[in-house]
């Protein structure tokens, strides 16, 4: 109750602030672009969708349509429990409503890189979905582990495929360029999200929102126009 109580006057004291502000129009755009990137991917997808010969450009299209949704819905969901108070039952819904749709984002593109890029037989496909369900039955603690630790990795291991791909398909021309970009974004993203953690702002002493949703978005732009 104390700590609730805490946090609820350290929530009104930011809330109607500049930066506050700032970071909630700042997301939003975020948000907006995720939404807006995941329609030209689809779009996409509906314009080839009868043409057999570009199997792979359909279902890669798709994969990252859905993928962008999702994560948008991450973001707004993030947005919510920004106006509500940590700790209550109402923020605790929204975070794991926000680490659930995040890691069934990540599976999306774990399932198009798993299939067309890399033969890993869906292993961290696989793993992603286990902790998406884990995440819906566990407890809040085991629940924030599983979100803490696997996120992280999944998307360090799309980097690390990128790499691989770049790599391999060095001299190619624009499958490496393609690769590098892809690698680049999803960086971007993931030191995004980091920056936006709570660890980096207890460590700095001040809200990273802002300088996390730029640098995300920054990264999205990468990755999607590594992929059209």
């Amino acid at each position: 109750m104390l700590d609730i109580l805490i946090n609820t006057i350290n929530h009104l004291s930011y809330i109607n602030t500049p930066l506050f502000y700032a970071e909630l129009i700042s997301k939003i755009i975020l948000s907006a672009a995720l939404v807006i990137g995941g329609f030209i991917f689809l779009r996409r997808f509906l314009k080839i969708i009868n043409k057999t010969e570009e199997s792979f450009q359909k279902f890669f299209a798709l994969g990252i349509s859905l993928f962008g949704y999702f994560y948008a819905l991450t973001r707004i969901f993030y947005i919510f429990s920004d106006f509500l108070i940590e700790g209550t039952p109402e923020h605790l819904l929204f975070w794991r409503l926000a680490a659930l749709t995040m890691l069934i984002a990540l599976t999306f593109l774990e399932i198009i890189i798993e299939t067309y890029l890399v033969k890993t037989y869906y292993f961290f496909t696989l793993i992603a979905i286990i902790a998406a369900f884990l995440l819906l039955i566990l407890p809040l603690n085991q629940a924030r582990i599983i979100s803490y630790t696997l996120s992280p990795t999944l998307l360090v291991n799309i980097v690390g495929i990128y790499i691989y791909v770049a790599y391999k398909s060095r001299g190619e021309g624009e499958t490496s360029k393609k690769a590098i970009t892809s690698m680049f974004g999803i960086s971007l993203i993931a030191i995004g999200i980091v920056i936006d953690g709570v660890v980096i702002k207890n460590i700095v002493g001040f809200d990273t929102g802002l300088i996390g949703a730029i640098v995300m978005m920054a990264g999205l732009a990468l990755f999607f126009k590594a992929n059209y």
